[in-house]
């Protein structure tokens, strides 16, 4: 069993593992002066020899992560220290949109099992705003994934617009559906919960490039 590693300011609401999220690169960070006065390449180097255990890891967080960068890596003495930025998009640009950090920290040559490393998120509150969008929007969807596989039978996710015509809509459907936005997270699971709790079927299509869920209550299928 591989080693877990849980948050110490926050509660961990979602698991991650380097190994199934993407590395990328910053367009605003590092800068080449940063790289030299930190000898960054040197403790990438070292860094790398650890990578399989510290990709092996399960880390928790309290928000989705689906991506990371290096946003440092320097010898300092005796000391390496090398800073995993954490990301709830796929495709990061800058390194303000970091909503936390895993901190590695070991001497030259030592062995895997004597780093040191600990993750430091940020509060909710000092998340950027266009940030804390994103991570309530992939908040929403990890919630929805996680009600259909609990309930197959019950959700129903719809590809495009013309899979509406395959649902047998009510005289009055404005009453049975619901258009949210994806980062009204409570809103759109206990939506969810209470049409499942009334044994109604539900039909969900995203719009808007998935900033919005088209959700509606099923006395709609047809069988």
């Amino acid at each position: 069993m591989g080693l877990d590693i849980r948050p110490k300011n926050a509660k961990a609401l979602f698991d991650f593992t380097f190994k199934n999220i993407t590395s990328e690169e910053l367009e605003d960070w590092p800068d080449e002066e940063i790289k030299k006065a930190t000898n960054w390449d040197v403790a990438i180097r070292e860094f790398n020899k650890h990578t399989n255990f510290i990709f092996a890891i399960t880390f928790g967080s309290p928000y989705p992560v689906n991506s990371f960068s290096v946003g440092a890596a320097e010898i300092n003495g005796n000391k390496i220290h090398v800073r995993l930025f954490l990301f709830p998009m796929n495709k990061p640009r800058y390194q303000y949109q970091s909503i936390g950090q895993i901190i590695c920290e070991f001497a030259p040559n030592s062995s895997s099992s004597d780093l040191k490393i600990w993750p430091d998120f940020l509060e909710s509150n000092e998340i950027n705003e266009e940030t804390g969008k994103i991570v309530l929007i992939q908040m929403t969807l990890r919630w929805i994934d996680k009600l259909m596989k609990e309930n197959p039978k019950s959700i129903c996710l719809l590809k495009n617009e013309n899979e509406i015509s395959n649902l047998k809509l009510p005289n009055n459907p404005e009453e049975s559906s619901q258009m949210f936005y994806l980062d009204d997270v409570a809103e759109i699971v206990n939506f969810i919960k209470d049409k499942i709790a009334a044994e109604k079927k539900i039909a969900i299509l995203f719009t808007d490039e998935n900033r919005g869920a088209f959700i509606v209550g099923s006395d709609l299928f047809n069988n």
